[in-house]
């Protein structure tokens, strides 16, 4: 975040508009803000804190207090920043609650606060963010710089006062003002807060081994030796019923080739005994067909001398 032009007007020590141009400073990132009491260094840093996020350093000052006693009643207190977060150039304005004259009558009227939020583009042109409305520029502004109001208060701006009191505190005194300037309180709630875990878990540590007791008491132990015995015994027996489960499974596959090999011979039997039937039907039929041709060859033979026979 770099500061460009801080533009003050009825505010503080400032009756009248006075513009501030950090640019002149360059690039030099430490710069002192000096000048004699009452002369407006801490309201510059009150301008630019109310600027940003309609809050001072000093959480205890209000809205009408910031206005300049000695300004003109007609000259409404006003505060404008422009300010870059990186490429991005930015305008926020803000107008306070203020009392200012009446435009009918006399007397006095209440002006409410307004914050307006531009942002400025290449060639002078600005684009409107936030019109009037305090909290939706509150939001974009914290948007934009990634901070809220108390986290820049912490870390880009350091109350001169508490600073004072931190230097001239006694030890005693000295932590309570850290955690003041400093907001330690939410680490410490952190730190009670991780304590109650811490807690939590010993309690639940506690239980476990009491449960852990009555497992060891169910089954007959007294002691975590005593369970890994058991649990190491166990493992062994299963290894065992591992191995007698694979060496089942190796018979079995053996016992199924011994079958296969006893069916196909009883296939190859049964093949034998067809063929053999086949054979003693072929031999009986042979001599069948022997006798025939005995017979064959007799009455052959009877009637070669059939004719002889008759002639005598």
């Amino acid at each position: 975040m770099k500061l460009h032009v801080l533009e003050i007007q009825a505010f503080g020590p400032f009756a009248k508009k006075a513009v501030i141009h950090f640019s002149a400073l360059g690039d030099n990132a430490l710069f002192l803000i000096d000048g004699p009491t009452g002369a407006g260094k801490s309201s510059i840093l009150h301008a630019i804190c109310y600027a940003l996020y309609g809050e001072t350093t000093d959480s205890d000052r209000k809205e009408l207090g910031l206005r300049c006693d000695h300004a003109e009643a007609d000259l409404l207190t006003e505060l404008s920043l422009e300010f870059s977060i990186r490429d991005d150039r930015y305008r926020i304005t803000r107008v306070p609650t203020q009392m200012r004259p009446s435009k009918r009558g006399g007397g006095e009227t209440e002006h409410k606060s307004t914050a307006h939020l531009r942002r400025i583009l290449q060639g002078g042109e600005e684009e409107t963010l936030v019109a009037k409305k305090n909290r939706d520029a509150d939001d974009r502004i914290k948007e934009i710089v990634g901070l809220s109001s108390a986290q820049f208060l912490q870390v880009m701006v350091l109350p001169q006062g508490k600073f004072r009191a931190l230097l001239l505190a006694k030890s005693d005194d000295r932590q309570t003002i850290l955690s003041t300037l400093f907001q330690t309180e939410i680490y410490q709630r952190i730190e009670q807060l991780l304590k109650d875990k811490a807690g939590a878990i010993d309690k639940q540590n506690q239980s476990f081994e009491e449960r852990k007791t009555e497992a060891f008491a169910d089954v007959g132990l007294t002691e975590s030796a005593a369970l890994e015995k058991a649990i190491e015994d166990a493992v062994h027996l299963l290894e065992a019923g591992k191995k007698d489960k694979e060496l089942a499974a190796d018979k079995k596959q053996q016992a199924a080739i011994v079958l296969e090999t006893a069916e196909d011979l009883g296939q190859t039997f049964a093949r034998r005994n067809s063929k053999q039937q086949e054979w003693e039907a072929y031999r009986q039929k042979a001599d069948e067909i022997k006798a025939d041709k005995s017979r064959i060859v007799k009455a052959e033979r009877a009637a070669s001398i059939a004719p002889t026979w008759q002639t005598l």
